[in-house]
């Protein structure tokens, strides 16, 4: 589940993909993200912080519910001009 910036749960969002599980244990807003040459946008946002591994969580909702996450989805939801490059391509505000 996504959440907006006061900690709601998002419902019916188009822009919304499917959250990735990778084989290091995190989890990622979706399978494109899980490429090495854009991990560096990825790692400067947080979301591949060791913490946010599944096996250092309680739960899936754990994870979602971190700042990184939060941040991530406020940003592609608010702020898409400075969302990761990756996500502007694929599912963002550039039709190419």
């Amino acid at each position: 589940m996504y959440y907006d910036e006061k900690g709601d749960k998002i419902y019916n969002t188009k822009q919304i993909k499917g959250i990735a599980y990778l084989a290091n244990g995190l989890l990622m807003p979706c399978c494109w993200c899980d490429q090495p040459v854009f991990y560096s946008e990825f790692e400067e946002r947080g979301m591949r912080d060791e913490k946010l591994k599944l096996e250092n969580n309680e739960s899936v909702d754990d994870i979602l519910e971190s700042d990184p996450w939060k941040n991530f989805i406020h940003t592609i939801l608010h702020d898409p001009q400075n969302a990761t490059s990756l996500c502007q391509k694929r599912c963002g505000i550039y039709d190419e």
